[in-house]
């Protein structure tokens, strides 16, 4: 699955006419080149080039969306990866594991920081097996997803939390899928702007049995179509990874961590640390307050270990929130 090139990236990436097609993308994921050329003045063709060039440098993409129990996953965890040689070619590796659904490359005593995403623990124990087996990955340590307090999923953000799933909710399936439900999903996973031209033929199916299968999906909230930022290629400048551990109950302090604006995600976890937070700073500056006084600040907080995110080399962003 192609998810875009979303490496390096600190330097701005968009102009004017790029915030407007994202805005527009925002409201409706499926929206066509012609409705947004009125909006911005310019040819379909330009828009659709402009499009095409924010999905291959990783500034956005338009998915489908799905709760992952739907599709059998339930077992979710963000992998702290130490490195002995090259972070590049382990990097490359990470991103090319069926499972994970993030990779960053980040600094401080972890070198990268994956997200995997599993049917089952036999799957997850098989993941962590492949990672460790990578050449040069010296160790890793994972944190299984428990509770999840906040998830921001739209600009802000950049882990996935496949986890949502664990807040209890138990998103049901309200119709059994076929196969060809399932090849719809998958190709919408990858390319939420799919024609029903190309989903039949994913599906090896009409047009006419793609369209109908298409807005059940959708109507019925199985799917959602949804348009998904990288932070960094958006003016967010200062993504931050956070593993805290805390004293007290981890309920009330998740939802005082979820209650300061830039944290973007909050769950709690098993492993070496209680909880992991996600935020998104504007600036150094910005960066340095939230770490240094308002986190800190949060009864119950005994030690906070934070990554920035240097670059990002996978975003999938195709669970649903």
């Amino acid at each position: 699955m192609n998810h875009g090139d979303t490496r390096g990236g600190r330097q701005a990436a968009v102009d004017d006419i790029d915030l407007t097609l994202l805005a527009l993308l925002e409201g409706d994921g499926r929206i066509s080149y012609r409705d947004m050329s009125e909006r911005v003045g310019l040819s379909s063709q330009a828009v659709s080039a402009r499009v095409t060039h924010l999905v291959e440098r990783g500034t956005a993409k338009v998915i489908g969306s799905i709760a992952p129990e739907v599709l059998g996953y339930d077992r979710f965890a963000t992998i702290g990866v130490h490195v002995n040689g090259p972070v590049e070619d382990v990097a490359a590796a990470l991103v090319a594991d069926p499972a994970t659904d993030l990779v960053a490359v980040t600094v401080g005593d972890i070198d990268l920081i994956a997200e995997v995403v599993c049917q089952g623990e036999s799957e997850l124990l098989l993941a962590l097996d492949r990672i460790r087996c990578v050449p040069h990955v010296l160790s890793c340590v994972a944190y299984s997803y428990l509770e999840v307090f906040k998830y921001a999923y739209a600009r802000e953000g950049i882990l996935s939390v496949a986890g949502t799933a664990l807040r209890g909710s138990g998103a049901a399936t309200p119709f059994a899928l076929d196969e060809t439900d399932k090849k719809i999903i998958e190709m919408l996973r990858a390319d939420g702007r799919a024609s029903f031209t190309e989903l039949a033929a994913e599906a090896d199916t009409t047009y006419a049995t793609a369209r109908r299968k298409y807005h059940r999906l959708v109507d019925s909230g199985v799917v959602r179509i949804r348009t998904v930022f990288n932070p960094s290629r958006v003016g967010s400048e200062e993504v931050v990874v956070v593993f805290i551990d805390a004293v007290g109950d981890l309920k009330d302090i998740g939802k005082q961590l979820a209650e300061l604006p830039e944290v973007t995600i909050v769950m709690s976890t098993m492993g070496p640390c209680n909880l992991i937070v996600e935020a998104v700073c504007a600036d150094t500056a910005s960066l340095a307050d939230f770490l240094g006084t308002r986190l800190r600040a949060v009864p119950g907080i005994a030690s906070a270990h934070a990554y920035p995110l240097v670059r990002v080399d996978k975003l999938a962003y195709t669970w649903a929130g």
